[in-house]
């Protein structure tokens, strides 16, 4: 995942009011992204205080919740995912901007059970475009309407530079051991341009689920990323901090 997110600074700074209804779209977003799946089991346990992840068990399924901020402290996501033996499902939604535009974002990614990613459908509010991606697991994509995406071909994970929840899918998926590496061919998805294409990248293991380097195998960006036990970003340093 390569950053692309540009400062808000200067609205939320210039006009509490719009400060304030910053904030109130985030937990509108949040609320909206967490019961209009009809996929998705019942709502996560709340998240106690403002950025505190949250962790239910109900059974076979595991609900996490976790927010991020920018590195700047100015743009807000919430992530609700829920584990099922046999689907993982994440739903996000992002408040920030992009080349600086106002941003208000949602994706739902969609996994069967080996973090294979199935799905994807994206969206951005105010704008009629969608994204609906299908995935066999195999490196074979099509659209929402079945047609075959050739460009796609060899992809297994999708990467959304709005958000560091993408990291986690070939984290969890590959399990790589201490010292291995491991060349990815991602889905790479920009909003708000709608944007999509096939993204080179290399995920090298330094600490198991603790330490990872990402590389972008197109430019010389390189991250030592943070993560948890669960796989989802701690630090990604100048992008992104877990709010806790």
């Amino acid at each position: 995942m390569r950053w692309r997110w540009r400062s808000w600074r200067t609205v939320l700074r210039s006009s509490p009011a719009a400060a304030t209804s910053w904030h109130r779209t985030v937990d509108h977003q949040v609320r909206k992204s967490r019961f209009t799946s009809s996929q998705a089991p019942a709502a996560a346990a709340g998240s106690g205080r403002w950025g505190t992840a949250s962790v239910e068990d109900r059974g076979m399924i595991r609900t996490i919740v976790a927010r991020w901020q920018d590195w700047a402290g100015e743009g807000l996501q919430q992530l609700v995912l829920t584990e099922a033996p046999a689907q993982i499902v994440a739903e996000v939604s992002v408040i920030g901007a992009e080349e600086g535009e106002r941003v208000a974002a949602s994706f739902r990614i969609q996994c069967d059970g080996a973090w294979r990613t199935r799905r994807l459908q994206a969206s951005v509010l105010g704008d009629e475009r969608r994204i609906d991606l299908v995935g066999d697991g195999e490196g074979t994509w099509h659209d929402a309407d079945g047609r075959t995406l050739s460009g796609l071909a060899g992809a297994i994970d999708v990467d959304l530079p709005l958000t560091p929840f993408t990291n986690t899918l070939p984290i969890r998926r590959l399990d790589l051991r201490a010292g291995q590496s491991a060349d990815l061919r991602v889905v790479y998805v920009i909003l708000p341009a709608f944007t999509v294409s096939v993204d080179p990248q290399r995920y090298t293991c330094l600490e198991p689920m603790r330490r990872y380097r990402y590389e972008s195998l197109d430019s010389d960006f390189v991250r030592e990323v943070e993560v948890d036990a669960d796989g989802l970003v701690v630090t990604y340093p100048d992008l992104f901090r877990r709010v806790v």
